[in-house]
């Protein structure tokens, strides 16, 4: 959908081609997704906040820089959450789903986009790169 829109495609024909709202054609293509808490809390999943971030964290290949320290931060917050008052929760699960997107953007496959912008990179760094 983004090499479409990148490509001049409208929402509308984006919308039409892929049977989705126009609404939900801009926001994919602007990265703005919904809350992935359904990530976290898995129909038939029971148990604490951190048995449902270690099954997140499982699924992830924490290899960037800085990758491991929000996983740290993610898990840290589950434990506060669980062990907490629940007036407290909101923040903290707040906290916790903007550490989720953060992981879950960093380990998306990565798109024409981002082989673009890394072809772009090594090509200003001087590092030959093949077509």
């Amino acid at each position: 959908m983004r090499e479409k829109w990148a490509f001049g495609a409208s929402a509308r024909e984006l919308a039409g081609l892929f049977d989705v709202s126009e609404r939900h054609v801009r926001r994919l293509v602007r990265d703005v997704e919904r809350e992935p808490a359904a990530v976290l809390f898995a129909p038939g999943s029971e148990g604490s906040l951190v048995e449902a971030v270690e099954r997140f964290l499982a699924d992830l290949t924490l290899e960037e820089a800085g990758d491991e320290i929000l996983a740290r931060a993610l898990m840290a917050t589950a434990a506060m959450v669980d062990r907490g008052d629940p007036r407290s929760a909101p923040p903290l699960i707040a906290k916790m789903l903007e550490l989720v997107r953060e992981l879950a953007w960093r380990n998306r496959p990565p798109d024409a986009v981002d082989l673009l912008q890394r072809r772009r990179a090594l090509r200003r760094a001087g590092i030959g790169v093949d077509d």
